[in-house]
Order: C-alpha cells, then sequence, then structure tokens
C-alpha cells in the first residue's frame, strides 16, 4: 500500500456533497506565517525582476515571475508575464500552463481549457496538465472529456490517488456510480490517510446505491483521520437519516454544528433529525437557523414547512411552503453554483451567479456579498460591478452604488444600463448636473431609450424647468403608454405649470394604469 503522508488540497470537493450545499475539507494550512509569506514572495519577485532585466530574452524567467505572481493572485500581471515567455519562446508549454490556471480561477473556462490543450500539445507528458484540464472540466460538469483526461494522467502514473478519485467524480457525474465507487476505493487503497475519498465513498454509496450501513466504516474513518471537519460530521449524520436511527444522527449534526456554526447544511440536517425524532420545537430552531445562514437553501425551507405542518401550523407551514416554491424555482443554478464553488471555493461566476440568485430572491444584502466575493477574484467583471452598484441601491446606500457603477463604466463606457443607474443614483443624492450629463450618455448609445428620457423629466422636475419635465414624459408615453410612472411625473409638470385641469387628467391616469397593475 502506498501511503501519502499528507492532506490532499481540495481542488474538486465531493460532487455530491454539493447537492446538500456542504463545503469543501480545508487542507492543513502553511507552517509559514501570512507575513512571512507575503515577504518571501516579494523578495523572489524582486529577484526574478532583477534576473529578468540582466537577460530580458531568457523565457523561462519570465514564466517563474509570472507563477510567482500567481501566487499572490496578481492575475493580470501574471498573465502579461506568461505572454511575455510566449513572445520569446512559442513552445513554452509551462507559460500556456500558468495562463491556463489564471483563467481557470477567474472562472474563464473556455480559454483555460484551450491553453491547457495548447500546453499539452507541445508538452504531452506533463501529467499535471491532464490533471488542471479535467479539473476544469468537472467544474463546468464536461464529465466524459474530465474521465479522458484522467485516464490519460493515470496512464503515465496509475497509482495516483486524488486522480482515482477525480475520476469517481467524473464517473459520479454521468451516473456511472458503481464506477465511481469503484474509483474512490481505489484511492482510499492507495492512501489511507485520504479522508475526503472516505467522505465521498461513504456518501455515494449511501445516496446512490442505498448501502447505508457498509457506508458507516467509510464516513468513521474520514473523521477519524480529520476529526474537526464538520463537513464529514454532516455526511455521517445524512447516512443515520437514512437509516431513520435519529439519534445518532442528532449526535453527528450537532458535532458538526459545534464544529461550525455557520453550516446551513449541519442545521438543516440537526433539524430534520430532531423532527424524525418527533421534537419538533427543537428542530424548528435549528431550521431557522440555517435558514438565516443561508436563505436560498430550499431543502431547510422545505423541511420548516413540513415541521410547521406537523405541529399544526397550517397557516405557517403554507406561508414557508410558498418560500420554498419560490427559493427552489431557482435550484438548478444554486445547485451548479455549490458545485463550482465545492469544485473551487473561489469561482468568481459561482459568487457571481449565487449574487444573482440572491437578488431575485429580494436578499440585497446577501448578494452584494456574492459580488463582492466575485469581484475579489476578477475585478473586470463589469456587469458584477452593476450588479454590485444595485444591492446596494436597494440597501439605499447611493454613495456606495455610485462607486460600483462608475467602476462597471470604467471596465465598459459603453454599458448603458449602468449609466442610467448611475443617474438614478446621482439623482438620488441630488446631483441633478451629474444626473443629467449620464441620462445623456445613455440617449447618445441608444436614442429614445425610454428609462433615460424619464431620467432627464425627473431631472427637470426637481429643477422645477416643467415645460422640459412635461415634453421627456410626453416623450416616454409616446413610446410606451402603460409607463405609470411618466403618468405620475406628467400630472407633476402640469401642476407646475398651473395647468390643473391637466394635472388631474393625468393623475386619473396615473391611477388606472397603478390599479390594472402596469409597470
Amino acid at each position: 500500500m502506498t501511503r501519502i503522508h499528507r492532506r490532499y488540497p481540495v481542488t474538486i470537493c465531493l460532487l455530491v456533497s454539493s447537492w446538500f450545499g456542504a463545503g469543501c475539507a480545508i487542507p492543513d494550512p502553511p507552517q509559514e506565517t501570512t507575513a512571512q509569506l507575503r515577504e518571501r514572495l516579494h523578495q523572489t519577485e524582486k529577484s526574478y525582476r532583477e534576473k529578468i532585466q540582466q537577460d530580458p530574452q531568457n523565457a523561462t524567467l519570465q514564466i517563474e515571475l509570472g507563477d510567482v505572481l500567481l501566487e499572490q493572485n496578481r492575475y493580470d500581471e501574471a498573465l502579461t508575464a506568461y505572454g511575455a515567455a510566449l513572445d520569446l519562446d512559442p513552445s513554452q508549454a509551462l507559460a500556456f500552463l500558468g495562463m491556463a490556471e489564471v483563467l481557470s480561477r477567474r472562472g474563464d473556462s473556455v480559454r483555460a481549457i484551450a491553453a491547457y490543450k495548447r500546453s499539452i500539445a507541445i508538452d504531452p507528458a506533463n501529467v499535471d496538465a491532464y490533471r488542471r484540464l479535467a479539473d476544469v472540466y468537472l467544474g463546468t460538469r464536461r464529465y466524459i472529456e474530465a474521465q479522458e483526461a484522467l485516464e490519460s494522467a493515470l496512464a503515465m502514473e496509475p497509482d495516483h490517488p486524488r486522480t482515482h478519485y477525480n475520476l469517481g467524480v467524473a464517473y459520479a457525474g454521468w451516473r456511472s456510480y458503481p464506477a465511481a465507487v469503484a474509483s474512490l476505493k481505489r484511492a482510499t487503497e492507495l492512501d489511507d490517510e485520504y479522508g475526503l475519498a472516505f467522505y465521498t465513498l461513504g456518501d455515494m454509496q449511501c445516496l446512490k446505491l442505498g448501502e447505508c450501513e457498509g457506508s458507516i466504516e467509510a464516513m468513521a474513518s474520514a473523521i477519524r483521520l480529520e476529526p474537526e471537519n464538520e463537513l464529514f460530521h454532516t455526511g455521517l449524520g445524512r447516512v443515520y437519516l437514512r437509516l431513520s436511527r435519529h439519534a445518532e444522527a442528532i449526535e453527528a449534526f450537532g458535532a458538526a454544528t459545534a464544529l461550525d456554526s455557520s453550516s446551513a447544511p449541519a442545521r438543516n440536517g440537526l433539524g430534520q433529525a430532531l423532527a424524525g425524532a418527533g421534537q419538533h420545537a427543537e428542530a424548528e430552531v435549528h431550521l431557522l437557523h440555517a435558514i438565516r445562514l443561508n436563505p436560498a437553501y430550499p431543502e431547510a425551507h422545505y423541511n420548516l414547512s413540513s415541521v410547521y405542518l406537523r405541529q399544526g401550523k397550517i397557516e405557517e407551514g403554507q406561508r414557508q411552503k410558498a418560500v420554498f416554491d419560490r427559493v427552489n424555482s431557482y435550484f438548478d443554478a444554486i445547485r451548479k453554483s455549490r458545485m463550482l464553488l465545492a469544485t473551487n471555493p473561489n469561482d468568481p461566476v459561482a459568487h457571481y451567479n449565487m449574487g444573482t440568485v440572491y437578488t431575485k430572491l429580494g436578499l440585497p444584502e446577501k448578494a452584494a456579498e456574492q459580488f463582492r466575493h466575485s469581484l475579489a477574484i476578477n475585478p473586470m467583471h463589469a456587469q458584477a460591478w452593476h450588479n454590485l452598484g444595485s444591492a446596494n441601491m436597494r440597501m439605499e446606500q447611493v454613495n456606495e452604488a455610485i462607486v460600483a457603477y462608475r467602476q462597471a463604466l470604467s471596465i465598459d463606457d459603453t454599458y448603458k444600463l449602468a449609466w442610467n443607474n448611475l443617474g438614478n443614483a446621482y439623482l438620488m443624492e441630488g446631483l441633478l448636473g451629474q444626473a443629467r450629463l449620464a441620462y445623456s450618455k445613455v440617449l447618445e448609445l441608444h436614442p429614445g431609450y425610454a428609462d433615460a428620457l424619464h431620467g432627464l423629466g425627473n431631472v427637470a422636475l426637481q429643477k422645477e424647468d416643467y415645460s422640459e419635465a412635461l415634453e421627456h414624459y410626453n416623450s416616454v408615453l409616446g413610446a410606451d403608454s402603460s409607463y405609470v410612472t411618466a403618468h405620475y411625473g406628467r400630472a407633476m409638470a402640469h401642476r407646475g405649470l398651473g395647468d390643473t385641469i391637466q394635472a388631474i387628467a393625468a393623475l386619473r391616469t396615473f391611477r388606472a394604469h397603478q390599479v390594472r397593475g402596469d409597470p
């Protein structure tokens, strides 16, 4: 038996656990402190830059500089360094490999895959390139292609535990569960300290093959290896739930919540186990806690609805079921984001998509948090900046919204919706001149854009230029007679001009559209 005496960095986390919203196992912390790491990387970067000045035609030095910049998450500079290496020598496989890693971390899977393939075409013996390519395929649910890449890697290095683990994930992705279990077992045979593989094996045996009694041993092995891993205790709790062994499930989920009080899956599981044991009041407490932790967690809403109904709280149960139905309508998007984040907790696309879900659910604080996560990884995503601005507006953080909208426009100055919303934010702050400029920019990009014309009407109304305001509102209504707030603005403009009869008529039209529910 080959024993690898280390924990694997969790490049690929459990596929099935992502269906329940579970996170990844956390790798052992580095030996050096953050300050020491920062200083080491700074000195290494300085050294490479000095060497490049002395030998500017050395492509290898550019690649090594790119690697140091990548380790510091300085992605644009890393891409520049790798590009410089390829300008010097287009046959540098490691430069393509580094570029692919940057693109993968930024969530640009299409270009990352292309770069990995270029690297492999130049150096087909680099087993690590196949593994990294498979990671991207797994993250984008291209399981057959992931399987092919992993099989190529195993042909070169057949006893690599993590490759067998990821092959199991690929098999599971296209529902070949017996083959997945076989690959996971092989991973545990090759490394009997591979806690994540034991956990995944146990989860899949129970949830997909129905072999829950047999999976307890695998879960216990995972916990024995990493007793402070909340994910593993949560997995054991799920197994006990499947077996209706509620007391043991309560104990397992209780251990998980003690290790990580912010885990929504553990809280949900504890609530479900308590409900199964007939402890409905206690279950309600934990399910509500799970929902506070993650309002976009459909399972907790469903379980809470069931608990309410079992207690005879019919109205609360029906109301919670309606919430579940609403959240669950986004389940595909939620599930996809969970899977991406299980693969890579720093996936900017997954954070952005979760922010979009939270926005649709009317949760701007949670949305803003996800957009900020995404932008910390990929600060050049104009739409993420725009959506962060809109979340800030919903929280009445207008100054922060202005900053975010301007960031979006610094990346894409043709982004008409960002210009329009920037105008709205300026208008709310009473910055009428700047609002007017923003709306005018929208109309340069999109003549006749109704929202911008309406905004100009609002600016003119606040400046008490009622004739101009009326002109803009009439333009809006000429294009869309159901634009309800334009009818109200028109009424206010007529009133400002002293035309009471027209003001009353416009106000009646406004109220009629309100009754019909027009936008």
